[in-house]
């Protein structure tokens, strides 16, 4: 963690630290902030400072049938001019790596996100959870996403026949 996880109100922000290989390049310090705005958008930025590389990430998710739902990805990625270089020799250099990487850029995250399917497809909540050193503050996560939830006991009033027509009635609509 860069600095403690914060937890306010509908919005959560985290900072990562850590290290990452570059191909050809070596190890090199990488930085990751994630900002949520409620439980169903959240806007990620990693940066690599030492090849003056960041890319952000904006993405948002829909339920579209019970314990189904549609993820979407807007992205940005953004290399620094070369300050050692002359104003327009940097436009140009930060310009081309722009051109040559963005879409390579944007595949990888796509993948590197779609790892996370099957973990999702499976994930079930259980309470205490289960933790492994390194899942972060996945506690105080849990506490602030209760507000976006209805309390148990009104979840116990709605008759078991409502939920499966209301599931019925999801399904016939997806197509």
């Amino acid at each position: 963690m860069a600095e403690p996880a914060v937890f306010e109100g509908r919005s959560f922000r985290i900072s990562v630290r850590s290290e990452e290989r570059v191909p050809l390049l070596g190890a090199s310090p990488l930085e990751v902030t994630l900002e949520g705005n409620g439980i169903s958008r959240v806007h990620v930025c990693t940066a690599l400072p030492r090849f003056g590389v960041r890319t952000c990430a904006v993405y948002t998710t829909t339920m579209i049938a019970p314990a189904a739902f549609q993820l979407r990805q807007t992205s940005r990625f953004e290399v620094a001019e070369p300050a050692s270089l002359p104003a327009p020799l940097a436009r140009w250099v930060s310009g081309s790596a722009h051109r040559l990487l963005a879409g390579v850029m944007f595949r990888g995250n796509c993948a590197f996100v779609s790892q996370d399917f099957p973990v999702w497809s499976t994930k079930r909540y259980v309470s205490p959870p289960r933790l492994a050193r390194g899942d972060g503050p996945i506690g105080p996560f849990r506490h602030w996403a209760r507000q976006f939830y209805p309390p148990d006991r009104l979840r116990a009033q709605v008759p078991s026949s409502a939920v499966r027509r209301a599931a019925g009635e999801a399904e016939s609509r997806v197509t």
